[in-house]
């Protein structure tokens, strides 16, 4: 894969990552819209008051009794897991800077800065954290540290744990406003929230996937629109060549009837340089060209005057007589045989 995808994708994984983390316990809180829940309000003399939500309706189930009547008070409500609603106070908030790069483990990270940081460790409070701004242009991460004190809640959980209740959440209203939540450790998914967490799982690892293949898809997308290309031109190209080899070929032909024409002379100029020099009282009876030499047989009634007209004509060089001239008959024409040299 190319660096700058690698790069690209960083953003995704680190999203991807958040949003797992909000699946699990800790991320319970979004699940309230929509799964039954058991609600405990404390107030600030430790009292606690009962509701039941279900499809984002609470509906108040009044105080909590004490003893068997709390277990049946919790068993009536369907064993759906407890919300620990939190009086004001007991919440404490800390914003924390963290390097960017810590995104991808703040857990880790914030475990470390507990013990710094606070006066507590960080197994003696009920903890969680949240987002509140990403700064990548300075490589800073700004989260919201949430802390309760472990032994303030110590007797109200452990008496709804004995009733059979299944503490999830501590929720709280935030010192700006907005409320607050806190997974408790070890807390149990309720069905319904173990069905949704699989199939959430599933769909970030589907997303995952086709992130990581996105890149691949696109090349093999964009080799598939080359290749369809190329056997689109592919006529095209094997008119080209067939145009390219009958060119070759003519270019080769045009070469050797240059160079028959360079060795061999001009025949139809030297035919018609002949014409023009012969009288009209001469004509031939043969005519050869060989390697330039042009060798003219015939008759005319004055031969010898041929190898005057021959030798200023530009087309003939050293015109001479092949063989003796000869008379054909009685007051007949000259028989001659001449040579010459045709000039390219």
């Amino acid at each position: 894969m190319h660096p700058g995808e690698v790069a690209m994708l960083d953003p995704f994984l680190a999203w991807w990552g958040r949003q797992l983390r909000a699946l699990v316990p800790a991320g319970m809180a979004g699940g309230l819209a929509s799964g039954p829940w058991l609600i405990a309000s404390l107030d600030g003399t430790g009292s606690l008051g009962l509701a039941l939500r279900r499809r984002g309706i609470e509906r108040s189930l009044g105080p909590a009794p004490a003893g068997p009547a709390l277990r049946e008070a919790v068993r009536r409500a369907g064993r759906a897991p407890l919300l620990l609603r939190l009086p004001p106070g007991l919440l404490l908030e800390r914003e924390v800077v963290l390097p960017l790069s810590a995104e991808r483990d703040a857990a880790a990270a914030l475990r470390f800065e507990i013990d710094r940081i606070t006066p507590f460790a960080a197994e003696e409070v009920h903890w969680s954290w949240e987002t509140v701004r990403r700064d990548p242009a300075r490589g800073r991460l700004v989260l919201r540290l949430l802390l309760v004190p472990r032994g303030l809640l110590a007797d109200i959980l452990g008496r709804l744990r004995e009733a059979g209740a299944r503490p999830a959440l501590l929720e709280a209203e935030g010192a700006e406003g907005g409320r607050r939540r806190i997974a408790l450790a070890g807390a149990r998914l309720a069905p319904w929230q173990r069905r949704t967490l699989r199939l959430a799982t599933l769909a970030c690892a589907a997303l995952a996937c086709a992130a990581l293949a996105a890149p691949f898809l696109r090349q093999s997308r964009a080799a598939a629109e080359v290749e369809a290309r190329i056997a689109a031109l592919q006529p095209q190209a094997a008119a080209a060549d067939a145009l390219r080899q009958r060119l070759d070929e003519m270019a080769a032909g045009g070469d050797l009837a240059r160079l028959a024409h360079s060795d061999f002379g001009d025949a139809l100029g030297l035919l018609a340089a002949v014409t023009a020099v012969l009288p009209d009282d001469t004509f031939l009876t043969d005519l050869a060209l060989k390697e330039r030499q042009v060798t003219l047989r015939g008759q005319s009634a004055d031969a010898a005057r041929l190898i005057a007209a021959l030798s200023v004509n530009p087309a003939f060089r050293n015109p001479s007589f092949a063989a003796p001239v000869t008379r054909a008959a009685e007051g007949g024409p000259d028989v001659f045989a001449i040579q010459a040299e045709a000039v390219p």
